[in-house]
């Protein structure tokens, strides 16, 4: 996802300064560029004191009007903070829009959650070579741990009700405390895998090993479609988690070594501090969410469009996996299977060309070099 590259119409700007005084009098509304989460107009909301009258300190807040297509749920961040932690996934507030036939209401959602510490890693990801033993090693050690933590999270979430979400919420009526797992031969997985990917998995790695380009990459995707279907009708099954849907550089938040770190701590202790932008999250099987570890092992040369890795990629990949199976003690006898829900997300993410949001149209690299770039790297 990516953020709307206009700035907001004086009509959109009006809006969040009637949403602000009716709801945050107390507190002052600036259009926001460093944006925590895409596809919205994004402003802050900044305190005019920093105390209210009970002493309590007082929070910035981040105001969000989404057009209603990336719309955010609030059970799934509510469920997506359960699971993962409210350290991490901020709350997310829905709030009624005023004077709804002048800002055509039904065009805009308008959502509230408090501002997190960090910068996307977007911004701070290096873009040159990191070799083992240099600060910029311990800084990315740190960075893989919290990733390799944070997924590991989602092993034993299991689904709550659905309640009065949206109609396509990934929520059904289960009660069961067992760990989700995908019913043999079942595209819907105990009817959890019914978003917009999960519900059409095999199709999508179907399309993508008949329309990819190349032999060898339609091959590739091939192979992978037949372990995924072969893992998922086993009588084992795999586990079908809440699952973030775009856990891309821009959506992670980490500490900024200039402004969230203080002077006593070292940069071997960067970490993580939250993880935004909700939109698209579902229940998937555990896993596909995986290529976000790629971006932390290396960085497209934009220039020559190439993805090169670090020097020490391999190292932090084996740092990785070595903390996500100390999260996740199952996983040690099962990391086969955990590579091929990896190879999935990266097909799946990469492999379908975002098209505002369409997501219907396989990747070619007249159109979509970084993406076919991606995966010729990361599924090598």
């Amino acid at each position: 996802m990516t953020p709307p590259k206009s700035l907001p119409s004086p009509t959109l700007t009006q809006h969040a300064h009637d949403i602000a005084i009716q709801h945050f009098p107390s507190h002052n509304l600036t259009f926001w560029a460093g944006v925590q989460g895409g596809c919205s107009h994004t402003f802050l909301l900044t305190p005019n004191s920093s105390e209210d009258s009970n002493g309590d300190v007082k929070e910035k807040l981040v105001l969000q009007l989404r057009p209603r297509i990336h719309a955010l749920d609030a059970s799934v961040v509510a469920e997506a903070s359960r699971v993962y932690g409210d350290d991490v996934v901020p709350s997310a507030r829905i709030l009624p829009t005023p004077n709804p036939s002048e800002y055509e209401e039904g065009e805009w959602q308008v959502v509230c959650t408090p501002l997190l510490p960090g910068t996307p890693y977007s911004r701070l990801q290096p873009t040159v070579d990191i070799r083992p033993g240099t600060a910029m090693f311990a800084r990315q050690v740190g960075l893989v741990g919290c990733l390799a933590r944070f997924i590991g999270r989602a092993w034993t979430s299991r689904p709550r009700s659905r309640g009065r979400g949206r109609a396509d919420s990934p929520f059904d009526d289960s009660t069961s405390t067992s760990p989700t797992t995908y019913d043999a031969g079942c595209e819907g997985g105990r009817g959890q895998m019914k978003g917009k990917v999960g519900g059409v998995i095999r199709a999508k790695l179907r399309r993508l090993a008949e329309e990819l380009e190349g032999v060898e990459m339609r091959a590739r995707a091939g192979g992978v479609r037949r372990d995924y279907e072969g893992i998922m009708d086993c009588d084992d099954g795999w586990p079908v988690v809440l699952t973030h849907g775009d856990l891309i550089a821009s959506n992670i938040l980490i500490a900024d070594s200039n402004s969230d770190r203080r002077e006593e701590e070292e940069i071997e202790e960067a970490r993580i501090t939250g993880v935004v932008d909700w939109a698209e999250a579902e229940w998937l099987p555990f896993g596909v969410c995986l290529y976000a570890v790629e971006q932390f092992l290396g960085f497209l040369d934009a220039e020559a469009n190439v993805w090169r890795y670090y020097a020490c990629a391999g190292e932090l990949r084996r740092v990785f996996y070595e903390v996500l199976c100390e999260e996740v003690p199952e996983l040690k006898g099962r990391l086969w299977e955990l590579g091929v829900m990896g190879d999935v997300g990266v097909l799946l993410w990469y492999g379908y060309a975002w098209d505002g949001g369409r997501i219907d149209r396989v990747v070619n690299s007249v159109d979509d070099g970084v993406e076919v770039e991606c995966l010729r790297a990361w599924l090598s």
